[in-house]
């Protein structure tokens, strides 16, 4: 009497045994050389191609990559910048002169709307003017006594401005 595991084993040992290697005869046509030799030219040329493309898909990442930290950086999520907002001199009779607004990319002064620059420091923010795309050598410096009161350097002297609610 055949016990079913006796049979299984057979089984087993009957598919797992190893397999000899496909032996293959030697080239012995000189068509069939020339025809393999061709063969392997081609793809010598698929795999440089390859190459060559990946090379361009490494440096359009290195590209896309250094754009956005460009963009943040340039950004104001980056940086806050302090000066954000309406801001009245304080100790003046209010006219037009008294007020100042900041936007992220405008200054509004004496009610002149101008393009600016921002370079935002640990005490202080300067704001640079653009002419034509380009950037004035001139600029306003802002101190920043505290989140509600700035303090601009001119050369007709120092201004005080706070922030309005």
């Amino acid at each position: 009497m055949i016990h079913k595991e006796d049979e299984t084993l057979d089984l087993l040992g009957k598919y797992t045994k190893k397999k000899e290697p496909i032996k293959t005869k030697p080239l012995e046509n000189i068509k069939e050389k020339i025809v393999y030799r061709d063969v392997g030219k081609f793809t010598a040329k698929a795999d440089s191609k390859n190459n060559s493309n990946s090379t361009f898909k490494i440096l359009g990442i290195i590209a896309i990559v250094l754009i956005f930290i460009a963009i943040y950086k340039n950004s104001s999520f980056s940086k806050n910048n302090p000066l954000i907002g309406k801001w009245i001199k304080m100790n003046q009779i209010v006219n037009i002169n008294s007020f100042v607004e900041f936007t992220e990319d405008t200054m509004i002064k004496t009610g002149m709307s101008v393009k600016v620059n921002y370079k935002i420091y640990n005490d202080k923010v300067e704001v640079k003017p653009n002419v034509t795309f380009i950037e004035s050598p001139i600029g306003f410096i802002y101190y920043i006594k505290d989140q509600n009161t700035i303090i601009e350097d001119n050369p007709l002297g120092r201004s005080f401005y706070q922030r309005m609610k």
